[in-house]
């Protein structure tokens, strides 16, 4: 079975963090792309990855992401067969057809749509990230597995870019990132990184993750070990995580508990989506 080759995971706490990975390349104005593939994971606020997961797989054609409200109304004035989507500060703006909800991108409203999206941070990290990484993937719990199985024989160097607000510690987008790098390294044994151990009590994943043997196969930086963590503590029961995170109880005082127990639906889907650098949709032949 294939095994990483020296490849690293690298996890960005906040999306406008990414600037500090771009740069051009020296032969050329082309951005060099330091990273193989960028998961972007915005797992419950606003117009959210998990969003953008309920849409696709309810049958939307796919999604093009706009920087600005702005920039939607004038994408969307161009094409026709169109939604927009998105919100403003986690409001539905004026003359959008959808607002911030997964729940509200049902088969009978998107199905053969081309969506329009455009989010207070969530559209502009997708965008961003096609600067510092080959492949942009939607990361989300409801798609966990999938995100996991295609990275884990893949050889590639990949980062993990949480979305949100303030660049604030969000415990929904370290569950995530945990949960699929915890993944990637139960489908490859024998792996090492920063020579470090998870935690004493993680007893069972112990012979998977280390290797006796002095060469590093994979490296992952101190954030991804932390996700490990909280995705280990929390891997019996993530809508209790939810519930304590500071965008779940939003949800849950402002009456969106179904938002959130959507969101928490773990593999609910097995479909790859990415952004091709211009529109969001299945990955073909991943």
């Amino acid at each position: 079975m294939k095994k990483f080759l020296n490849s690293k995971i690298t996890v960005i706490h906040k999306w406008q963090s990414i600037k500090n990975y771009t740069s051009l390349s020296t032969t050329s104005d082309k951005p060099y792309h330091q990273f193989d593939v960028a998961v972007v994971l915005d797992i419950l606020r606003c117009t959210s990855t998990s969003t953008i997961t309920a849409a696709i797989n309810n049958g939307c054609n796919s999604l093009i992401p706009a920087y600005s409200i702005t920039e939607a109304l004038n994408i969307a004035s161009t094409k026709s067969n169109t939604l927009l989507a998105g919100e403003k500060n986690t409001n539905k703006p004026t003359k959008f057809h959808l607002g911030n909800s997964p729940l509200e991108y049902t088969a009978d409203k998107v199905k053969n749509k081309n969506i329009i999206i455009a989010t207070t941070n969530g559209t502009k990290a997708i965008i961003e990230d096609a600067k510092i990484a080959h492949t942009i993937l939607i990361g989300s719990m409801l798609t966990a597995d999938a995100i996991a199985k295609y990275l884990a024989f893949s050889n590639k160097n990949i980062v993990f870019v949480r979305v949100g607000t303030k660049g604030n510690f969000a415990l929904e987008y370290a569950l995530a990132s945990g949960y699929i790098i915890q993944k990637i390294l139960l489908l490859n044994n024998n792996i090492v990184y920063n020579s470090k151990k998870l935690n004493k009590n993680l007893k069972n994943y112990n012979e998977l993750i280390f290797n006796k043997c002095k060469r590093k196969i994979l490296e992952i930086d101190d954030m991804a070990i932390t996700c490990c963590k909280l995705a280990y503590h929390y891997k019996n029961n993530i809508m209790r995580a939810f519930c304590k995170s500071t965008s779940g109880k939003k949800l849950i005082y402002s009456g969106k508990i179904k938002d959130l127990f959507f969101c928490a639906n773990l593999n609910a889907y097995n479909k790859l989506i990415h952004y091709t650098g211009s529109c969001i949709k299945i990955m073909a032949n991943p």
